[in-house]
């Protein structure tokens, strides 16, 4: 048997700068089982390639992807939550356009203009690129010694549909995290005690929370 696993699409709406969303999905079909990263990114795909395929070769697809959830070491995680942390806010997501940056960035912005007491560690930029902002970096587990550190993580928009492992690094090791309100998180996360945003203010309100209320927050 063939079996795959696919954590990414080239869809036309995101890979703009090449079309290879068909080649992507023809190379699919080849297989007799493709795992991929949430059930909405399979819907997705199914929505994309219903402009390019038969229904025939859509049903097939379907047949195709299936959802598996990756999961983590149990010796991974921490046993009891680091309470004496920094008000870090962490973007440890990479800095792009696919994961929503640019209001990420935004948000931050609205809050620096509110208050002056907090830091955003972004350690996949290139350069700092507020005053807010630094991006230092570690080895493996040095980074998630730093995630344990910070105040809350925040999870942004995925245009692609999937489970971000950077929001998993975070709770794995005792940082919470603040979600985009959308299915593919509520999807792994069911009855998760994080909190979720739907825009800029309500992120804002959200981390300002996160930043203040320690005891929400552990």
């Amino acid at each position: 048997r063939c079996l795959g696993y696919c954590h990414w699409f080239d869809f036309p709406k995101i890979v703009t700068w090449k079309n290879t969303f068909m080649n992507n999905i023809t190379g699919l079909l080849e297989m007799d089982k493709c795992f991929v990263n949430t059930n909405a990114q399979k819907m997705l795909a199914l929505k994309t390639a219903r402009e390019f395929f038969s229904d025939a070769v859509v049903e097939k697809l379907d047949q195709i992807l299936e959802p598996n959830y990756l999961g983590i070491k149990e010796n991974d995680c921490v046993s009891k939550i680091r309470k004496n942390t920094e008000k870090i806010i962490a973007f440890n997501h990479r800095p792009w356009v696919y994961k929503d940056y640019d209001t990420f960035i935004e948000t931050c912005d609205k809050l620096w203009e509110k208050r002056k007491d907090f830091r955003v560690w972004v350690p996949l930029e290139k350069t700092a690129i507020r005053p807010y902002m630094y991006i230092d970096k570690f080895e493996k587990r040095g980074y998630y010694d730093h995630l344990s550190k910070c105040r809350v993580c925040y999870a942004p928009k995925q245009k692609y549909a999937g489970w971000s492992i950077s929001a998993t690094d975070a709770m794995m090791n005792g940082c919470p995290v603040v979600f985009y309100n959308s299915d593919y998180y509520y999807e792994l996360c069911p009855n998760t005690v994080s909190d979720h945003f739907t825009d800029i203010d309500s992120a804002v309100s959200l981390l300002e929370k996160y930043l203040d209320d320690d005891k929400h927050r552990n």
